[in-house]
């Protein structure tokens, strides 16, 4: 995508005009005082007796001091209103489109996604304010105030949050740790974090008009992906183009010298002028207010000074991510803090020393708690084997796990299990290498290792759960439908079970128990995409409520127009409803990102059939 820039020229004219009309005035004074001085000595000299020179004498001294005075004054205001008057000028403006999701996500692949605003530099206001058309978005109002020779540029920054309930392969293993009930919990993508740089030349001749700024998401995967801002110049909106985040700004604030007194003036940002504050128990307090802020502009801020305050800060960070203390002190907004902190962290490593073990350690079990499991993955590798006990295994083959690390996630849950003394503890490691492997597509290595930890621990729900998958992996569809209605009487709220229970039941046959529980999903989670297509398949399959299930169909390949399973619903209600055309493309395409699928290939052969008797 090209990037057009939007300038407007400044005219070399008009600021010269602009300088005669300022200081011209000046100029005519002291003229006119010159005037009176030599009007007054001209008289004095054409004196003609003593007391008229007398008298011009007094007036002529009279009329220097008031051209002395007068003319330090009016230098005074000149020097004053040319090197340190600054006309304010406001540019009012309005950011669309940016996202305000604060509830929880409630079903297997729905997102929640939050978007926070901020500048770099001073004199800039905002004010949020729900948008208009859609109760989930908000509006950003704001206000800069900035001098004529003050600033040239602006920075802003935005943070792109979403959590989500995983889908898929993701949220079909379900990890168990020490404590956890075997439910599936949201997880919180990478933050995004890029920046805009506007130029305020620009903008300052759309001074006293709304500039108006619009956020469009990435529609493909709005989660991982930073989306588009755009600037509207009066006759469209032409795109941003994005910088990096941890560039180094161009500053709002400019280095000027003054042509008068040869004198540098520098106006620094508000840390660099009150200088690094100490991390005194005051200090570090409102540090971790800031830190754990919904306000990107605090998290920058306090950062800064983690940042400026080199090593010195780990100890500080190291306590802030103890998870009991961090959560009284912050509560639900402990993924702002640790997210903060990481952040400021990976800017003291570029230019300092790397963090201890301890501290590495903090950070791996801090972003595995808020569903960063690369990351963690990332912070264990810095973490040596001496420090890592018993738990730390099995967290650490967690993590390994979600990153796709699995040669170490395997040695950790067999070391775990070998450790481990209870039965729970051993039933969890089995229970965890059995997801493993089934990750890998071993399931037949799977389900054995799953059925071991039942053996040990038979209330392993974890376990149950990945060992009905392995099954239905295998074609023990009358085994995996048994499994799943065992974890299902535990969890009668579990969407995820009773979709893939459904699933067993339709390969079994069973299409009206299967079209039940689907319905369930559909009416409890609208948005869950699985169970929508799902049921818009075996509506196909009875021969139902056609409108429906191409309705449903259409609406999960919307969501996601490059899965296998939505492309070959799609195309095999097409072909079903006697749209041969439309749907072969469809299934082509499942087809190719499918190979080995061969319910796909078969639904494919005869739409091919069906196209060649026409």
């Amino acid at each position: 995508m090209k990037v057009e820039t939007v300038m407007i020229g400044v005219d070399t004219l008009t600021q010269l005009s602009q300088l005669v009309a300022n200081h011209g005035i000046y100029a005519l004074f002291v003229i006119f005082l010159f005037y009176l001085e030599r009007r007054a000595a001209k008289l004095l000299k054409g004196a003609t007796n003593d007391k008229e020179k007398i008298f011009f004498q007094r007036k002529y001294s009279q009329v220097l001091v008031s051209v002395f005075v007068c003319g330090v004054l009016v230098a005074g205001v000149w020097i004053y209103a040319t090197f340190y008057y600054r006309d304010k000028i406001t540019i009012e403006g309005v950011l669309e489109g940016l996202r305000h999701e604060v509830s929880q996500p409630a079903s297997i692949g729905e997102q929640r996604i939050v978007d926070r605003i901020a500048a770099i530099g001073n004199g800039f206001f905002m004010r949020e304010k729900p948008a208009e058309l859609d109760d989930r978005s908000i509006d950003v109002e704001w206000v800069l105030v900035t001098s004529n020779d003050e600033s040239e540029s602006l920075d802003l920054k935005l943070q792109h949050n979403c959590s989500y309930l995983p889908s898929g392969k993701e949220a079909a293993v379900v990890i168990g740790l020490p404590g956890e009930a075997p439910v599936l919990k949201p997880q919180m993508a990478a933050p995004l974090l890029d920046r805009i740089h506007l130029d305020l030349r620009a903008l300052k001749d759309l001074a006293r008009k709304r500039v108006e700024l619009v956020y469009k998401s990435d529609e493909s995967d709005p989660c991982r992906h930073m989306g588009t801002l755009a600037i509207n110049d009066g006759k469209r909106f032409v795109p941003l183009p994005w910088m990096s985040a941890n560039a180094a700004p161009k500053p709002i604030a400019k280095e000027r010298k003054s042509a008068l007194f040869g004198l540098t003036e520098i106006w620094a940002d508000p840390i660099a002028r009150s200088g690094v504050p100490a991390l005194t128990p005051d200090v570090t307090a409102r540090l971790t207010e800031s830190l754990a802020s919904q306000d990107l502009e605090k998290q920058l801020s306090a950062q800064a000074i983690l940042e400026a305050n080199g090593a010195a800060s780990y100890s500080f960070i190291e306590r802030q991510l103890d998870w009991a203390s961090a959560t009284i002190a912050v509560g639900r907004d402990y993924p702002y803090l640790v997210q903060s902190l990481v952040a400021a962290v990976e800017k003291i490593e570029l230019s300092g020393p790397k963090p201890p073990p301890g501290l590495q350690l903090g950070l791996a079990k801090a972003l595995y708690a808020i569903g960063e499991y690369k990351r963690s993955s990332e912070r264990f590798d810095n973490v040596p084997d001496s420090a890592i006990g018993p738990d730390l295994l099995l967290l650490r083959g967690a993590a390994d796990t979600r990153a796709g690390n699995y040669l170490r996630a395997r040695k950790s849950f067999e070391a775990y299990a070998r450790q481990a003394v209870r039965p729970h503890d051993k039933s969890l490691a089995l229970g965890n290498l059995g997801a493993l492997m089934l990750i890998q597509g071993r399931n037949e290595d799977s389900r054995q290792a799953l059925s071991d930890a039942l053996k040990v621990d038979p209330s392993n729900g974890a376990a149950l759960l990945d060992l009905g998958l392995a099954q239905a992996r295998l074609g023990r569809f009358d085994e995996s439908a048994n499994t799943f209605s065992h974890v299902l009487a535990s969890n009668p709220g579990r969407t995820d079970v009773k979709v893939n229970l459904s699933r067993a039941y339709q390969k079994l046959g069973k299409l009206d128990p299967a079209m039940h529980l689907l319905e369930e999903v559909v009416t409890a989670a609208p948005r869950d995409m699985i169970a929508k297509n799902n049921l818009a398949y075996i509506y196909t399959l009875k021969g139902v409520y056609a409108d429906r299930a191409l309705a449903y169909s259409e609406e999960a390949l919307r969501s996601d127009p490059e899965r296998p399973a939505f492309l070959d619903t799609r195309g095999w209600i097409l072909l079903q409803q006697g749209r041969v055309a439309e749907g072969v493309p469809l299934l082509e395409k499942a087809a190719t990102k499918a190979p080995n699928d061969t319910e796909i290939r078969e639904h494919l052969m005869k739409a091919r059939q069906a196209l060649a008797k026409r």
